[in-house]
């Protein structure tokens, strides 16, 4: 046994065992890996990096015009699939990109919202966000749901885009937006939460997603049965009249107008 080790260690320290152990093994060159996320050299395995810093307005009592327009680029943390994919109705599509920086696909927001108030006057208007993704895959969806709470002075209008992957909930972009008490003030928090920051709808959206600490799997809120219980949560249904606030959704624009008078 011992000289059959020692030949081994003679071969290896070779030039030619040296050869034979390169062709045999994956070389790993850790000089190779990407600071935005770790990409070994042979193995072509990917590890998204973390998410990047929530990015929350709020809440913020306001008193003038605010125009918010969203941020449109945001990576999905999930590895970028390139080749043939097969989408719905059977035809097929060729997926060329590498995911961007992060080598991961992304969704992109649009969407805004503006207030104006003048005394105890104002008008706003939200064009809710639409989310598009930028190389999709089948079973890619976004949803959105809406919810109009309270119906004294100052009611508040929540809402949340949520994205799916067939039936895995990747995140969701979200505000909430308590309306105008008699003094003007009013309140607006967003927030955009996707990969390892998703679970944050819980805190932001429970009447939506369960409260926070719930033990609720997060991926029912891409399930067809859930849609079909939150069916009532959007735009449509929204009263045209609610504590002196008056609502008018146009659904060809997806953007909703509230007219209040507070005094």
């Amino acid at each position: 046994m011992r000289w059959y080790a020692a030949a081994m260690l003679f071969t290896l320290l070779s030039p030619c065992g040296r050869a034979l152990a390169q062709e045999g093994l994956p070389e790993f060159k850790l000089n190779n890996l990407k600071t935005s996320g770790l990409r070994l050299a042979e193995s072509g395995i990917y590890i998204p990096p973390a998410s990047p810093p929530i990015r929350v307005s709020g809440p913020r009592v306001l008193r003038v015009a605010a125009p918010v327009t969203f941020p449109e680029n945001y990576p999905l943390y999930r590895p970028y699939q390139s080749g043939f994919v097969v989408m719905s109705g059977g035809f097929m599509r060729l997926r060329l990109g590498s995911g961007g920086d992060h080598g991961t696909d992304n969704v992109r927001f649009r969407g805004g919202i503006s207030v104006q108030v003048d005394n105890s006057c104002g008008r706003a208007e939200i064009k809710f966000p639409e989310a598009r993704f930028e190389d999709p895959l089948p079973g890619d969806e976004a949803f959105l749901f809406v919810r109009l709470s309270g119906a004294d002075l100052s009611p508040e209008l929540s809402w949340a885009e949520v994205i799916c992957a067939a039936d895995r909930y990747l995140g969701y972009k979200g505000a909430s937006f308590t309306l105008p008490e008699a003094s003007g003030d009013f309140a607006l928090t967003e927030t955009v939460a996707l990969g390892g920051r998703k679970g944050l709808i819980g805190s932001t959206h429970p009447w939506l997603a369960g409260p926070a600490g719930t033990k609720q799997k997060l991926d029912r809120l891409c399930s067809r049965d859930f849609r079909g219980r939150m069916r009532e949560y959007n735009a449509k249904t929204l009263p045209e009249e609610l504590g002196g606030f008056r609502f008018r959704y146009n659904a060809g624009k997806n953007t909703l107008k509230i007219s209040w008078k507070t005094d």
